[in-house]
């Protein structure tokens, strides 16, 4: 999607290009490795913990999401507000409260989710984060690649990353509308 061309457009573009550089490569690098060995060791123990006996997601807060994509699934999407049934279909007890707090609708659309694995879905909703956000971003840097890089992969998105928090797609909407 191209951006109209102002005088405020151009200014940013002049900013944008300014970053080139071997400097910025080597920060780029070196933030999207972060990012990447983090996201990519959660994963791992997503897939190594859930496929034993026992827990069938991590304490984290994709758990919720998850659980709520299985009820869903299981044609009982309002059982979500329950914190015991809840807390019942992620595997964790009512204790680690966790409530699901987002409106009804957006179960639907995470109702796919709710069809495979903990550690898949993990997986999936991953991916979806950095590829919505970095589409998001493709307007900001001027076909710089290297900044888009930078941007798309920051080490300041580890935290939502790690945890399966859904900010990141958020973000990548709001951004398009």
């Amino acid at each position: 999607m191209s951006m109209p061309s102002t005088p405020q457009t151009a200014a940013g573009d002049a900013r944008v290009t300014a970053l080139a550089g071997q400097r910025l490569l080597q920060i780029t690098v070196i933030g999207a490795a972060m990012t990447v060995i983090f996201t990519l060791s959660m994963l791992s123990t997503a897939f190594l913990t859930t496929s034993e006996a026992g827990p069938r997601t991590l304490d984290m807060d994709f758990r919720v999401f998850w659980a709520a994509a299985r009820l869903v699934v299981q044609g009982e999407p309002l059982a979500a507000f329950d914190m015991a049934r809840l807390a019942d279909e992620h595997g964790f007890g009512a204790e680690r409260w966790m409530p699901w707090v987002y409106p009804p609708g957006y179960m639907y659309l995470i109702a796919p989710f709710g069809l495979v694995s903990f550690a898949t879905a993990f997986l999936a909703s991953t991916v979806l984060s950095l590829g919505l956000i970095a589409l998001a971003l493709r307007p900001f840097v001027a076909g710089n690649r290297v900044v888009w890089l930078a941007m798309a992969l920051s080490p300041a998105f580890i935290a939502a990353l790690v945890i399966g928090q859904n900010s990141l797609i958020w973000l990548a909407f709001w951004q398009a509308s």
